[in-house]
């Protein structure tokens, strides 16, 4: 009876109370090498979508070839916004923005070119491509990427940004400006995080051929460097392949082909690494011919930051940064597998390239070769083969290739308690009283659509979503993955009527709202 009176006050209270952005810039991946007079099935763009828990994706020409350099963003509410492959910006119209054309531009730019034209490839550098934006109610974006002054991209590469209006257009502002004389690595390590206030921006890279980490602020009003700090033994060289920071920001990786990793924590504060840790990437050697044919190419931390994956060509590795020793809690969770299509490709060797994590928390790792599948961590947090690794876990229209982009824990908030929280965040719960959830379509026939970013994960750990008849009895109920945003649940099988939604964790109930069911 108890549990009935609550559900009955609640029904007198509405629930659209919340108003935050979801920040679900990530939402959709654009991919796929568009080759123009193609019409293979096969062959050709395709999109990704994130839904909750799940992912679609179907073919879709959007006139751009995109490869190693590659990245798609939506606006906070998951519409494509733009996308771009390090050499131009289109629209979600699939127009070239104003001054769009030309990003990245150098020597190694115009060698491309004929490629780009042709439709084959984009911009060949890794990583290449980095998006912010301060707020999703901000009329001005951020995306650095790093520049190829000469065709020897071993040498002249420089760390740029590119200002994009967003309103009432799509526009390039600032193109291509340099803002830092010291080279760059020329496969990018650019990684970002937010800062602890829960609204300004870290943004590092490492120094070719030195120990040095370059770190800059974003603000609202500036982009300013911080400083450059110098620690660990191992001097990376110009083969840098990509830097990480974990979902809460308390660590960050960076890998070199072939010198291995080096792992800090990090102080979300004052943007400062401490306790380096150095870990080796086993290469593999042809000692017969003296060549090196298998290095580490990508990296990923599993949600909650326990786990490192390593990504090589022939096998994925696994590390424990819970164990008293790290190195030696190092696991093979996948080896090199042969790929049998006979209507694409035939029979040859599926080579892991990169990683990215798609808005269901699932790992995806792309090929360095055409494919038609991305391989799947289903279970990131989990240890050894229980993370579940799939060869083939998503089987998308169109054959993958090259990489997945690069995103920033867009959905971070604040660092509650610490000295650093002062500053009024969009993630920040704008309520006075209980929180709400943000309920679309309401009423629902079928579907329907829980938003809840203003979740702070590291205050609240571990939640669910529940949803419970006028009698208390619970109807539906799922864990939320960390750093989510939203989830969809399907009402049909439900009866009509009203029913009552909340999130909680271990210890209390955080919010909760009304749900009509048609």
């Amino acid at each position: 009876m108890k549990m009935r009176k609550v559900l009955l006050e609640i029904l007198a209270l509405s629930c659209f109370c919340f108003t935050a952005k979801a920040q679900l810039y990530d939402k959709n991946w654009i991919y796929g090498s568009f080759v123009k007079n193609d019409s293979t099935w096969f062959r050709g763009n395709g999109l990704m979508t994130f839904v909750s828990d799940s992912v679609y994706a179907h073919k879709e020409q959007f006139n751009m070839p995109m490869s190693e350099s590659t990245i798609t963003i939506s606006n906070a509410d998951g519409e494509l916004l733009f996308y771009s492959n390090g050499m131009r910006i289109m629209d979600s119209t699939k127009t070239l923005v104003t001054n769009g054309d030309s990003l990245s531009y150098g020597e190694y730019w115009d060698f491309l070119y004929p490629q780009l034209r042709d439709g084959y490839y984009g911009f060949g550098n890794p990583n290449n491509l980095l998006y912010i934006q301060i707020s999703p109610f901000d009329s001005v974006g951020y995306l650095f990427h790093i520049q190829f002054n000469t065709y020897d991209t071993d040498s002249g590469s420089y760390f740029c940004l590119t200002r994009m209006g967003l309103t009432p257009d799509i526009h390039i502002i600032e193109k291509n400006k340099i803002i830092s004389s010291t080279e760059a690595p020329a496969y990018s390590n650019m990684a970002a995080c937010k800062h602890a206030n829960g609204r300004d921006w870290w943004v590092t890279y490492q120094e070719v051929n030195t120990n040095c980490y370059l770190k800059y602020l974003l603000t609202p009003d500036t982009l300013m460097r911080v400083d450059k700090q110098c620690l660990g033994d191992t001097v990376f060289e110009y083969n840098s392949w990509g830097a990480r920071f974990s979902m809460d920001g308390s660590k960050y990786v960076s890998v070199d082909a072939f010198s291995g990793l080096n792992l800090f924590d990090f102080d979300r504060c004052n943007g400062q690494f401490y306790n380096p840790r150095h870990l080796s990437a086993p290469v593999s050697l042809d000692s017969a011919n003296n060549n090196i044919y298998s290095w580490a190419t990508s990296v990923a931390f599993s949600p909650s930051g326990r786990f490192l994956y390593t990504i090589m060509p022939d096998n994925i590795l696994q590390y424990d940064l819970d164990a008293q020793d790290i190195e030696a809690s190092r696991d093979t969770i996948a080896e090199l597998y042969l790929v049998t299509d006979s209507v694409v490709n035939g029979n040859r060797w599926f080579y892991y390239y990169s990683s990215t994590y798609g808005l269901d928390g699932k790992l995806y790792i792309g090929p360095s070769v055409s494919q038609r599948s991305f391989c799947v961590i289903n279970y990131p947090d989990s240890l050894g083969t229980s993370c579940q690794f799939a060869f083939e876990g998503f089987k998308p229209p169109t054959i993958v290739s090259w990489i997945q982009p690069y995103y920033p824990n867009y959905r971070l908030g604040r660092l509650p308690g610490s000295v650093c929280d002062t500053i009024y965040s969009d993630i920040k719960p704008i309520y006075t009283q209980t929180p709400w959830l943000k309920v679309y379509p309401n009423p629902a026939t079928d579907i329907v659509r829980f938003d809840y970013n203003w979740v702070e994960w590291d205050a609240v750990g571990a939640c669910q979503l529940v949803l419970a008849d006028l009698q208390g009895r619970v109807v539906f109920s799922q864990s939320l993955s960390k750093y989510s945003a939203r989830l969809e649940v399907n009402l049909k099988n439900l009866p009509s009527g009203v029913y009552i939604a909340f999130i909680q964790n271990e210890k209390r109930q955080l919010a909760v709202c009304k749900v009509m069911k048609e």
